[in-house]
């Protein structure tokens, strides 16, 4: 999450290009505020993860507080520490049949030698999957929508404006002044990127269930792209 220029905040959805973008803030013109573990108190932001993440998104576990799960903290984490009050919200959002690709190859790269040799659509399948959420801060799910990072206080989602990954840059960067949006590609995974030889019929349907709000709220067609 980053606060610009006193008006916007974005709120940094994980796997949706987020550092990047804020590389792209740092080189601009822009004002922009981080908030990190040493803005606030870790025992104070503890508790209140645990019990709001536990009580509105059940799939966002209890977890140690560090940057990681700092820079991808729900909007009401920062409604509740009295860091965002009357800023408007965007996002970067990303279609969900890529997304999920980017987060079970993470989490295979992450685990390493403790995931036998196998294909990433093999490793999607199999019980190393959930497995290897260790990996990851706890706020990190390969199977939590992006809209919930997106919800307040009042269990609502707010979101005044979203660029989508896949063609929403160019906009971004001019509503924003700023250049040279498309350089940086910080965290781009080096894995099979043909999702024809990656997607089974099974895994279709799981990321159709899965991100059925995600489909409806981004607009994004829950058919195959490819």
């Amino acid at each position: 999450m980053m606060l610009i220029n006193g008006e916007w905040c974005f709120i940094h959805i994980p796997k949706n290009s987020g550092t990047n973008l804020k590389k792209v803030f740092l080189e601009s013109d822009n004002r922009v505020e981080y908030f990190i573990h040493n803005r606030v108190k870790n025992d104070t932001v503890a508790t209140w993860i645990k019990s709001a993440i536990t009580g509105q998104l059940s799939k966002m576990q209890t977890h140690v507080v560090d940057d990681a799960t700092y820079q991808h903290s729900p909007l009401f984490l920062w409604q509740e520490l009295n860091i965002v009050k009357e800023q408007k919200i965007f996002t970067i959002s990303r279609n969900p049949f890529t997304r999920f690709v980017s987060y079970c190859s993470q989490l295979k790269s992450l685990a390493g030698l403790l995931v036998p040799e196998m294909s990433l659509t093999e490793f999607i399948h199999s019980e190393y999957l959930d497995k290897t959420l260790q990996f990851l801060p706890k706020n990190i799910t390969y199977n939590c929508n992006q809209v919930d990072y997106l919800v307040n206080r009042d269990g609502k989602i707010v979101l005044d404006k979203f660029y989508k990954l896949e063609d929403g840059l160019l906009d971004l960067q001019d509503d924003f002044k700023l250049t040279n949006i498309n350089t940086f590609m910080y965290n781009s995974g080096n894995y099979q990127k043909d999702y024809s030889k990656i997607y089974t019929d099974t895994t279709i349907k799981l990321v159709q269930s899965i991100f059925q709000k995600d489909f409806e709220y981004f607009k994004y067609s829950n058919l195959p792209f490819w």
